[in-house]
């Protein structure tokens, strides 16, 4: 009979491997706050567990396991995850409104800095986020010089004078569908040209010391914007669809500090 972590791989085969690794590992925390497996313990028990959590967004990746291995409470479970995406909300909000995240400009500068010293993952890191406003999973990406078709990756493939970027996997693809970039900036192919072919998972935060992120990013630029740009709300509106987000996202989960009446 299969163990349940064998089941839980089954279930989320399609996953992209950072998010397998991370469903794994935690269940194993969650059998542990259970004193045994999911599908053995009861209602009362996932409940009180799941309460006990402090962190919203550690909450809300159990409630997913959770949920996949015990069909049977669908319908509390989806009940349980609306309550909680209130709790993300606020928990985000309050997150953001602590940092004092670099301001665009100085992000620029350390992506400059990147490049000329020849540091091409950090480079191509930075450079896409800013590009296109995207999250840490849109950059799990497999860099190769031939197309490819599977749908259950993102893919950078080069070609003379151009990358082509399809991102098949992040975070709102399922609302949002797959978004394919031509891109022709040349330190961007140059910096793609110098990597290996496989899989690139450099992520942005280890390309900072002070841990600076992809939600720090997107801020600094909707500011940088606002501040700066006549054309702010087509600017910011691209920038959202190509994120992958709506304009009331941005206002409400990113703890914006706008000068300017929009």
């Amino acid at each position: 009979m299969p163990t349940e972590s064998q089941k839980l791989q089954i279930l989320i085969q399609d996953r992209a491997p950072s998010t397998k690794r991370k469903y794994l590992g935690q269940l194993a925390t969650i059998q542990r706050g259970l004193g045994g497996d999911v599908e053995l313990a009861t209602w009362g028990q996932i409940l009180y567990f799941l309460n006990h959590v402090p962190n919203p967004h550690t909450r809300h990746t159990y409630i997913n396991i959770i949920s996949h291995l015990r069909r049977d409470l669908a319908a509390d479970m989806s009940d349980l995850r609306l309550d909680n995406h209130n709790y993300v909300r606020d928990h985000v909000a309050h997150v953001n409104s602590l940092r004092e995240p670099p301001t665009f400009t100085e992000l620029c500068r350390r992506r400059d800095e990147a490049y000329h010293k020849g540091e091409w993952a950090s480079f191509l890191v930075q450079a896409l986020t800013i590009q296109f406003g995207v999250r840490t999973a849109d950059l799990e990406i497999w860099i190769s010089d031939r197309e490819d078709r599977d749908t259950t990756k993102n893919h950078l493939t080069r070609y003379p004078g151009k990358v082509e970027w399809v991102r098949n996997r992040y975070k709102t693809v399922s609302h949002y569908r797959a978004k394919t970039h031509v891109i022709q900036d040349p330190r961007i192919i140059q910096a793609a040209n110098r990597l290996p072919s496989g899989l690139f998972t450099t992520k942005l935060v280890d390309c900072h010391p002070d841990r600076t992120g992809q939600a720090d990013y997107f801020r600094a630029q909707v500011e940088h914007l606002v501040d700066n740009d006549p054309s702010v709300l087509q600017k910011i509106q691209a920038l959202a669809e190509s994120r992958g987000t709506s304009w009331t996202q941005v206002v409400t989960h990113y703890n914006l500090r706008m000068n300017t009446n929009l």
